[in-house]
């Protein structure tokens, strides 16, 4: 693992706590996503089955065309989260 890579690992985890926060703070909890299959059950969906994906990001892609896009989205609404979590 490159310098890079470490740095980019670590932002991205500071990111998921601060949503952790959030989804504390505001009702569904940190946790929603262990939740969620259980909740379309209980909400009465049928078939209902959950799966994780590991999914690359960033540098992790390996190119840089791929590599940027995947940063896109968070670039859009990181500001918007930061905005929000002053306001709690």
């Amino acid at each position: 693992m490159t310098l890079d890579e470490t740095a980019q690992d670590s932002a991205f985890t500071h990111l998921l706590r601060i949503l952790g926060a959030i989804w504390d703070k505001v009702g569904p909890g940190a946790g929603i996503v262990n939740t969620l299959e259980d909740a379309f059950v209980r909400a009465g969906l049928e078939n209902v089955k959950s799966q994780r994906l590991q999914l690359p990001l960033g540098k992790k892609f390996g190119n840089e065309q791929d590599s940027k896009a995947s940063l896109e989205p968070f670039k859009l609404s990181i500001p918007n989260i930061s905005n929000g979590a002053k306001g709690m």
